[in-house]
Formats: structure tokens, C-alpha cells, sequence
């Protein structure tokens, strides 16, 4: 290979290596991101579900308390 073609092959191998270096910090950020959103969303539903629970249990309570 002349110089010119060495050239060409780096210059090509380290665009291909930036591309695939980009792709999986891209990949890692959405699944971070995705990851952060479900935990979030679990944890909002427990919340929910815990309140609801309490809620439930102090209309109960307050129902055979008044009986």
C-alpha cells in the first residue's frame, strides 16, 4: 500500500471506530434512560398503591370504629 492508501485506511478505521464508540455510549445513555423511567414508574405505582392501601385501611377502620 502507498502512503495515500494508508492514510485512507487509518482516516477509515478511526471514523468506523468514533461511529461505533458513539453508538454504544448512545445505546448505555438510553438504557440508562430507560432504565431511570421504569424505576421511576414503579416506584410512583407502589407509592400509589401504598397510599390507596392506607387509604383503604383507614376507611375501614373508620367504618367499624363508627358501627
Amino acid at each position: 500500500l502507498k502512503l495515500g492508501s494508508w492514510i485512507i485506511f487509518i482516516a477509515t478505521y478511526c471514523f468506523l471506530y468514533l461511529v461505533v464508540t458513539y453508538c454504544f455510549l448512545y445505546i448505555v445513555v438510553t438504557y440508562c434512560f430507560l432504565y431511570i423511567v421504569a424505576t421511576y414508574c414503579f416506584l410512583y405505582i407502589v407509592a400509589t398503591y401504598c397510599f390507596l392501601y392506607i387509604v383503604a385501611t383507614y376507611c375501614f377502620l373508620y367504618i367499624v370504629a363508627t358501627y
